[in-house]
């Protein structure tokens, strides 16, 4: 899905550049300063991998809204502040979701271990004793997911090659393992997120935001939005500039029927043999 995300992105942005290219070539004789020309022409004709932010910010483009990341449940990271002693020696705030560093627990001798850090009580969604899982935070909370296997780091490397940083990004992580009533009871997400966006707006020239959401990110995100606007419902019309809906299932899944019925999930999630615990 984000790959998708990065080639929509990608595709987004060049629409301007294929545009450029083409009246550069339409109108290449007319032109006087042909220094001018010629580099403007080796800027699209590079055989060398340029991402689009790098060549956005040859063309001289800055950041303008700042964008709030909602990642889906494979990139929101979730880190251990308290557990047993299975995990709690040097795993403080180290991933048990969403790095390679899970990994180190998902083995024949301790994977029943990862699983009760990983449940929840099944009627008050709190803590077992003893343990404390909770959300990464900032963007490393969802970049990359393992060697190889890169989520939202290509996209925010986009974004930062023409001006973004943290004070106009933000990765928007949560803990996916909890409805979401009770992630705004016992995490105040929604109180955070609200807070953080109308603070990025008055720190970058009082722009609204571009909302990018993925997957399960999207569904969380319209929560939100019925959220915030019983309190304010004018807040989303001054705040939001424009959301960026990826692969989000907003009227559901079709194929989760057929999983519910058969156990059949090819098409969905291949477990292989951990699907055994």
């Amino acid at each position: 899905f984000l790959f998708l995300l990065s080639f929509w992105i990608w595709k987004m942005l060049d629409e301007d550049a294929i545009y450029l290219k083409h009246m550069i070539e339409m109108t290449s004789d007319s032109l006087m300063v042909i220094g001018v020309n010629a580099s403007l022409k080796h800027l699209f004709t590079t055989k060398v991998h340029v991402r689009p932010g790098q060549r956005y910010a040859q063309l001289g483009r800055r950041p303008i809204h700042p964008v709030v990341f909602i990642p889906g449940i494979v990139s929101s990271g979730l880190e251990v502040w308290r557990g047993e002693d299975c995990v709690s020696k040097g795993f403080f705030r180290k991933r048990i979701w969403g790095s390679e560093t899970m990994f180190q627990t998902l083995n024949p001798m301790t994977y029943r271990c990862w699983l009760r850090h990983m449940k929840l009580n099944e009627t008050s969604w709190s803590d077992p004793d003893g343990i404390k899982i909770r959300a990464s935070q900032g963007l490393g909370s969802a970049d990359v997911f393992m060697t190889g296997y890169r989520l939202w780091i290509d996209i925010i490397q986009s974004f930062s090659d023409v001006g973004y940083d943290e004070r106009s990004m933000h990765m928007a992580s949560y803990d996916w393992r909890l409805n979401f009533q009770e992630l705004e009871r016992r995490d105040g997400y929604f109180t955070n997120l609200k807070y953080r966006m109308e603070a990025m707006k008055k720190t970058n020239h009082n722009e609204k935001i571009v909302i990018i959401s993925h997957s399960m990110g999207s569904t969380l995100f319209l929560h939100f939005m019925q959220w915030v606007s019983k309190r304010d419902p004018t807040w989303i019309d001054l705040h939001v500039s424009t959301w960026s809906n990826v692969a989000g299932s907003l009227l559901g899944a079709p194929k989760s029927l057929s999983a519910a019925l058969s156990a059949e999930m090819r098409d969905t999630a291949e477990l292989g043999s951990a699907q055994k615990w």
